[in-house]
């Protein structure tokens, strides 16, 4: 097991470098949970691509309304993930 350092911004957001990002299979999402004193990152797959792998979209409307079921679906998995 290899040490990183990150860096934490006035926001509280956490930077990864994408040498690790890359190392554990981050790509879009991640789940976070607190064990002790440590915090834990899982990399999680986006629902939506899961879907779109099995789903072919043929329809404009349809197309229209996916940036915000994806919004939708991302803001209900962060409070899933939260809770």
């Amino acid at each position: 097991m290899t040490e990183e350092h990150l860096t934490v911004d006035r926001k509280g957001r956490i930077h990864m470098p994408k040498k690790l990002r890359d190392r554990i299979g981050v790509e879009k999402m991640v789940k976070a949970r607190v064990s002790g004193r440590k915090l834990v990152i899982e990399p999680i797959q986006d629902p939506l691509d899961e879907l779109a792998e099995e789903i072919q979209f043929t329809f404009n409307s349809v197309l229209d309304e996916l940036p915000k079921l994806r919004k939708k679906a991302e803001e209900q998995l962060l409070k899933e993930t939260m809770s």
